[in-house]
């Protein structure tokens, strides 16, 4: 065999395997669309929300908030998000272009910072699919977290319920003396609402039951923490010093609706 046979063989060779190595760790791009995704809290718990992939970046959405990320780095069958301006991460694996799974990694906490995360492609409610009888959030509701504790502090409720596209779509926000809770979407159905927001460094989930305008539920603030709060009706409702609203606490207290 000449000289010149054998670099034309070990040339193919080359070829070959550069293009073996390129199609093992090429990009495979998650699907552009829309995306339900869900942190698991715990056993019992699930945080939805949803997310779109617009050319190179995930759109993340809370009401009408828009948060972008955009250092997206695929590594053969795994992808990694990067978030902005907050110290976490998704650290992914794809199952083909429809289907991530992994964990969601909030580098900025000591404990509980690492929750398990699953994305699905098409799915474009947030909580339910559909509620064609639901009651749900509107106007202004005076509100206790944590009451009857030496932690209880009051907010301000505010929330709009739509129906879109069968869904019926809940979203608003709570006040406080120290600030808000940013962007909360959700949904009702019957007598509960959820509403979410997940900003790359907050993971909120807000489970609601009630009847006519009195609500009680729980506060879930990522994997690390809980807390119970209640919620009346009242348009007038705004914050001030939480000793002038003593009534509302003996009103809930006598009437005693309980999550």
């Amino acid at each position: 065999m000449t000289t010149k046979n054998i670099l034309f063989k070990s040339g193919i060779i080359l070829i070959i395997s550069l293009l073996f190595l390129q199609n093992a760790f090429a990009k495979n791009d998650l699907k552009e669309g829309t995306w339900r995704a869900v942190l698991k809290l715990n056993d019992s718990t699930d945080l939805p929300f949803n997310f779109e992939i617009k050319g190179k970046a995930m759109h993340i959405i809370n009401a009408d908030e828009r948060i972008v990320a955009d250092e997206i780095v695929y590594t053969a069958d795994s992808v990694f998000i990067r978030m902005p301006l907050f110290d976490s991460e998704f650290r992914c694996k794809m199952t083909g272009d429809s289907l991530i799974t992994g964990n969601w990694i909030n580098y900025a906490r000591k404990t509980k910072n690492i929750i398990p995360f699953k994305a699905e492609y098409g799915k474009i409610h947030r909580i339910w699919k559909n509620a064609a009888k639901a009651w749900g959030l509107n106007g202004k509701y005076e509100t206790f977290f944590s009451p009857f504790t030496k932690d209880e502090y009051p907010a301000v409720g505010i929330f709009k319920t739509e129906t879109q596209n069968g869904i019926v779509k809940v979203t608003g926000t709570f006040l406080t003396e120290t600030g808000d809770y940013r962007y909360l979407e959700g949904a009702a159905n019957g007598y509960n609402t959820v509403l979410t927001c997940f900003d790359g460094s907050h993971a909120f989930l807000f489970k609601f039951k009630g009847y006519r305008d009195t609500i009680n539920g729980v506060f879930y603030s990522g994997a690390h923490f809980s807390e119970p709060f209640y919620m009346i009706k009242n348009d007038s409702a705004k914050l001030t010093d939480p000793n002038a609203l003593t009534f509302l606490k003996t009103w809930i207290y006598q009437h005693q609706f309980f999550f």
